[in-house]
């Protein structure tokens, strides 16, 4: 896996949008997780609460020859009151897209950041819905994220 670049790094448009039209989801894995929720979180009053939930491509490979392109992104997300955490959970997801042709890097880490993101995050809301209703909390489900545009122009 290799080094992932400045989110400012400039792109090639034509390149990023070719990239988007021929890359294809092979495969979403959870590789690592650690939920922790504290046993006086049942009792509290839960109307302060606020959802801090956060996201990064942690790591990424190209390989060319086999036309694969994976990324690992790290998810965070937990319940806070002020300075406590009552409840927190960190994922960590591998996607691997198969292309149809090859590409050059920084089209592909940009892919990556701007659309690869988003497959392995209803995943991690998932998660965290279940982990929480198992440990009896009822909560709201996670904020959606979103970033535009798709395409590059």
């Amino acid at each position: 896996m290799a080094k992932v670049p400045s989110k400012d790094q400039k792109v090639d448009a034509g390149a990023f949008n070719e990239l988007v039209a021929h890359a294809r989801l092979q495969s979403l894995r959870l590789i690592d997780s650690k939920f922790d929720m504290k046993a006086t979180a049942l009792e509290e009053n839960r109307d302060n609460w606020a959802y801090k939930v956060g996201d990064a491509l942690s790591d990424w490979h190209l390989d060319c020859e086999s036309l694969t392109l994976r990324g690992q992104y790290s998810y965070w997300a937990g319940c806070s009151d002020g300075r406590r955490r009552p409840v927190s959970l960190k994922a960590t997801y591998l996607a691997t897209y198969k292309l149809s042709q090859g590409c050059e890097e920084d089209p592909a880490v940009a892919y990556l950041r701007r659309v690869g993101r988003f497959s392995c995050y209803p995943y991690f809301r998932a998660l965290f819905s279940i982990l929480t209703e198992q440990g009896g909390l009822h909560l709201p489900p996670l904020p959606v994220i979103s970033e535009q545009p798709r395409f590059v122009r």
